[in-house]
């Protein structure tokens, strides 16, 4: 039949019935099927060309005499016949055979003098209006047979559902589904993405063109000129920019072992180009939170790919993800941190190109936009954990704990955010601010804790029963610390090799310091105020835990941090300093008590650290104060209480300050 014969004629002609939300095909004329997406073959075949053009136009632009300022034919179009005979220039405008090009330009400047100012400058503008007409020309041709500008209707629908499993699939960490659902966007869009080494460098050469065209402003206004002739192309071109980014971010996401013979730099490179292309020339139409990921991840790439020897691009990158930042409102939040003083030092710096970051056993390469704000989050808890030990300003800790925090939860990163708390509880102790609300802060963070974050958790709910006068519960969470600090602590929720002794020796320090003041307070109630000392029982055996026991429990606790000691550096004045300190409560000899105080006196000044030498400063003082010369004793406090408090350490300023007072007292 007629019917039939029209059918077998559009199969024959190449026609498919394109792709609906259902997947079905319908071979009716009334609805005339979409054309198939083009191969990854011929769309590579295609930006070759695009390539290949756009080399031509540069040239005939910039080397072709007839487009160049200084050429003739738009002076000599203005000049007297008499006057061209006069030069010996023929009629056509032509340098005669025997000249060279040194006298063709005499002759021209000996011919400015009879031109006048308006005929010269007519002539340029012939000539600069001449390139600029055939550079919109070309730039057209370019743009115009671009696949995204022919989009169908139903092409753009299926794609859009293809889209939002992919951002489903990136939400959720499935990034082999996203990358999936990526590609399968692309390939309805007629943008199927290349496989060979040779289609990929091929189409990284015509999206970076189109770049550079874009940079131009020329290229922005002709690609988003010829995106906005149907809702559709731009629908198309809205969907092919959030693909190709979450494609890129899968891409990045990926493990070395799962890429393919190519490597990675092609497919990351020719993804963030595609997306920043795309993403511009519907600019207007993007959600302003998706393009500032967009320019954030280019500026990403860039670093990566020319290894830092651009800064100026991808500084440009940055301002413009800082421009549609601006519109996002708290939507954009996660991301603040970039345009900070500090966000943007960290970003130049490099240090997260070769640092591999993950939480909860999920490690991520260097390459998205994640990537670099787990980087950035680890590295300020790097450094205030650092500052910490060292002896930083507390309350320039403070506010870094607490901007930490925040940025923490704006991105939520529940393993950050409990590290930033309890740094923050760290410091606020120090500062003197013992408000039970702020350990509250930390019981509150959802988070699966590690054994090293419960150690660190069981030493904080120790001391702040101390401070509440609780003894029986302090003993409590101390012989639930020690249990886990006897356990293996070496695996962690989050991979950072350089933050986990750091945090391993706070926590031990945490447990140690609570401990003995424990003991020295129940000693000092004992003989001042025997009644006053509340009973505290042992978990086990449900009798009183004496004075002996807890001694041999700080010892233990100390045998534990010697024996870390050997491997993280950090911790040997530390643990020097509370073998002394043990020794002196046990009542051994004192010269080696002395000795090991000014061993690990002698570290703490080695290795700089400013805090650890002020405290064995000030427990020497405190435990040898029988045998040490007053004159010894009240320069060991007068340092100690000098560090004390430029570091805002409240409670340890005041013990010294009130030691030396006693001394000088008893002195004079």
């Amino acid at each position: 039949s007629q019917s039939q014969s029209q059918a077998g004629a559009a199969a024959f002609s190449g026609t498919d019935s394109g792709l609906s939300d259902g997947g079905s095909t319908s071979g009716s004329p009334g609805n005339s099927p979409p054309p198939l997406p083009p191969s990854p073959r011929a769309y590579a075949a295609a930006d070759g060309t695009r390539a290949l053009m756009c080399v031509l136009m540069l040239g005939l632009c910039i080397f072709n005499s007839p487009f160049a300022p200084t050429a003739g034919p738009s002076v000599i179009a203005f000049t007297p016949p008499g006057a061209a005979t006069a030069a010996g220039y023929h009629s056509a405008g032509r340098v005669l055979a025997g000249t060279t090009e040194a006298a063709a330009g005499a002759d021209m400047l000996a011919l400015a003098p009879e031109l006048s100012w308006w005929q010269l400058l007519a002539g340029h503008a012939v000539s600069w209006g001449l390139r600029a007409l055939f550079v919109c020309v070309c730039t057209v041709l370019l743009f115009i047979r671009e696949p995204l500008v022919d989009a169908e209707e139903e092409q753009v629908r299926a794609a859009q559902s293809h889209e939002k499993r992919c951002v489903t699939a990136s939400f959720l960490g499935q990034v082999a589904m996203a990358r999936q659902e990526a590609e399968k966007v692309l390939q309805i869009l007629g943008r199927s993405f290349p496989v060979s080494r040779t289609e990929l460098t091929v189409s990284v050469m015509w999206q970076s063109m189109r770049q550079a065209l874009h940079r131009l402003w020329i290229g922005r206004k002709v690609d988003a000129f010829l995106a906005a002739r149907s809702s559709a192309s731009q629908a198309s071109a809205v969907t092919s920019a959030i693909a190709s980014h979450h494609l890129h971010q899968a891409l990045a996401q990926t493990p070395q072992a799962e890429e393919t013979v190519f490597g990675c730099t092609l497919p990351r490179t020719l993804a963030a180009l595609q997306a920043l292309n795309m993403a511009e020339c519907v600019a207007d139409q993007m959600d302003p939170l998706v393009l500032t990921q967009i320019y954030i991840a280019a500026a990403i790439q860039t670093e990566l790919t020319a290894c830092g020897q651009t800064p100026l691009l991808s500084s440009l990158y940055l301002q413009r993800a800082q421009s549609a930042h601006v519109a996002c409102g708290d939507k954009g939040a996660a991301l603040a941190w970039l345009f900070t003083p500090e966000g943007h030092a960290f970003f130049r710096s490099r240090s997260w190109t070769q640092q591999p970051v993950g939480t909860q056993g999920a490690v991520r390469q260097p390459g998205s936009v994640l990537h670099l704000s787990l980087a950035f989050q680890f590295n300020s808890l790097l450094r205030a954990y650092s500052d910490v030990l060292t002896g930083g300003s507390t309350l320039l800790l403070l506010d870094c704990f607490k901007a930490l925090r925040r940025w923490a939860q704006q991105g939520q990163e529940p393993v950050i955010e409990w590290w930033a708390t309890a740094g923050l509880v760290l410091v606020s102790w120090r500062l003197g601010q013992t408000d039970p609300a702020m350990l509250a802060k930390l019981s509150a963070v959802r988070v699966k804790m590690d054994k090293l974050q419960e150690l660190m958790y069981a030493s904080l709910n120790a001391q702040q029963e101390l401070l509440q006068g609780q003894h029986q519960a302090c003993w409590t969470w101390l012989t639930r610390a020690s249990e886990l600090a006897r356990g293996d602590l070496s695996t962690s929720t989050f991979h950072n090799t350089a933050l986990h002794p750091m945090l391993r020796l706070l926590a031990l320090r945490q447990l140690l310091s609570t401990r003995l003041a424990l003991y020295r307070l129940r000693l000092f109630l004992q003989e001042h105020r025997p009644s006053a000392l509340p009973e505290v029982t042992m978990g086990s055996t449900n009798t009183a835990a004496s004075f002996e026991a807890m001694l041999r429990a700080a010892q233990d606790d100390i045998r534990r941090l010697r024996s870390f000691s050997e491997t993280c550096v950090l911790a040997q004045p530390a643990a020097l300093m509370y073998q002394a300190v043990h020794r002196a409560l046990s009542g051994a000899r004192t010269g080696p008590t002395e000795h090991l105080f000014h061993q690990s006196l002698k570290l703490a000044r080695r290795q700089r650290l400013v805090f650890d030498e002020a405290l064995v400063l000030l427990h020497m003082s405190t435990y040898l104060r029988m045998s040490l010369p007053p004159a010894t004793l009240r320069d060991h406090l007068g340092k100690s209480a000098a560090v004390f408090s430029n570091l805002q350490a409240a409670d340890e300023y005041a013990s010294a300050r009130k030691l030396l007072k006693v001394i000088c007292q008893k002195s004079s």
